[in-house]
């Protein structure tokens, strides 16, 4: 077997930050030795050796990448790769990669689109306001 790879958790705080990713070190620690941090600037240690860093809604700066020199993957924890700086990834030679949609939760988005657009016609919020 291999040894294992230096992973780089970056959970945001408002996404769950350490409390999330404690999970994360136990899964398969015989693969990576994972580190997890809530911001990218918090452990330039483990960012310099990170193989791979994960990304959950943190920012990822081309400074962040440039220091990552021996990044293979950047690998964010969403739809979306807009807190990445995906010029300077490419420029690096390193893939970024999302969570893929399987289009199971096109309809809730749907749902959810139309349910606040009655609430603007019905001002619902407003009269919520008004009404504590």
């Amino acid at each position: 077997m291999s040894a294992p790879k230096n992973v780089l958790a970056v959970i945001a705080p408002h996404v769950g930050g350490r409390d999330i990713g404690a999970g994360l070190a136990t899964l398969r620690p015989e693969r990576a030795n994972v580190t997890v941090v809530e911001s990218a600037d918090e452990d330039p240690a483990a960012l310099r050796a990170a193989h791979v860093v994960i990304t959950a809604l943190a920012p990822v700066t081309a400074e962040h990448l440039a220091t990552a020199a021996e990044s293979e993957l950047m690998q964010c924890a969403s739809h979306g790769f807009d807190h990445v700086d995906l010029d300077t990834a490419r420029e690096r030679g390193v893939p970024v990669c999302n969570t893929g949609s399987s289009g199971a939760e096109g309809r809730n988005v749907a749902e959810q689109t139309f349910a606040l657009m009655l609430a603007l016609a019905k001002q619902i919020v407003p009269a919520r306001s008004r009404s504590t």
